[in-house]
């Protein structure tokens, strides 16, 4: 038997709750199982696994690591230190979320090398002590989009920048299809050979859309809010399908 654990404050474990179900699922298919136990300072997570699992598990914990580290780390960081004046909450957060997968794989690829999984490793002391190039990074950003505010009020400005990011991003999904059916928005699209479909509230959509990046975004009927319809235009130049497909 193989036995594994980590650590990190009960200040942070926010970090890893948001990202609890894919933890769970990707240990599950490495063949492990997983616990929690926590005191007034700290949660320990432990891990067990048969010995011909134990690279499998180690594999699904540090793919999920570096995920944790530069989606759920980095939106907290830019969302505590960047808020534009003169745009809206939400254009604000759609700000975030480009930003966020902005430049993805590099991030990932240098979390990757910063670190290996070991028997007693505490979560929060990589990020404060081993990923100070990364956060020197997120205050670029932050500190450049200070710096250019004054652009990015106007609204078409604004969604130039957001599709120039966005257009940087290596898409999760080639080609996605969108329709409304009453208040929901059906998603649907292939992911490495999978199908895939998500039903999403307006407020959804677009961060999701974001973070998938598509190169095709595809719109199927009618859609009753203009706006929404129109900024996906601008970030995704969304289109009507050619006749003949997707009926």
């Amino acid at each position: 038997m193989f036995q594994l654990n980590i650590s990190l404050a009960n200040e942070n474990l926010g970090w890893l709750l948001a990202i609890s179900e894919v933890l769970e699922y990707r240990i599950r298919k490495a063949g492990a199982v997983m616990a929690y136990t926590t005191n007034a300072l700290r949660t320990r997570i432990h891990f067990a696994c048969e010995n011909a699992n134990k690279d499998l598990l180690s594999k699904a914990l540090k793919e999920t690591i570096v995920d944790m580290f530069s989606h759920i780390c980095k939106m907290e960081y830019i969302s505590s230190r960047l808020s534009i004046s003169g745009l809206s909450a939400n254009s604000n957060k759609l700000l975030w979320h480009t930003l966020v997968a902005f430049d993805r794989e590099s991030e990932q690829s240098l979390i990757d090398a910063a670190f290996e999984i070991e028997d007693g490793m505490a979560i929060d002391g990589i990020y404060r002590f081993k990923l100070g190039e990364l956060r020197n990074r997120w205050k670029e950003i932050c500190d450049l989009t200070k710096e250019n505010a004054f652009f990015l009020v106007d609204e078409s400005t604004f969604f130039e920048l957001l599709r120039f990011l966005i257009s940087a991003v290596n898409p999760k999904v080639p080609t996605l299809t969108l329709k409304q059916e009453d208040n929901k928005y059906i998603v649907t699209g292939m992911s490495e050979e999978k199908g895939l479909k998500l039903v999403l509230s307006k407020e959804e959509l677009v961060f999701y859309l974001v973070d998938f990046a598509p190169i095709e975004l595809v719109l199927i009927g009618e859609f009753s809010d203009k706006s929404l319809k129109s900024q996906l235009q601008m970030l995704f130049d969304a289109k009507a399908p050619k006749s003949g497909i997707y009926k």
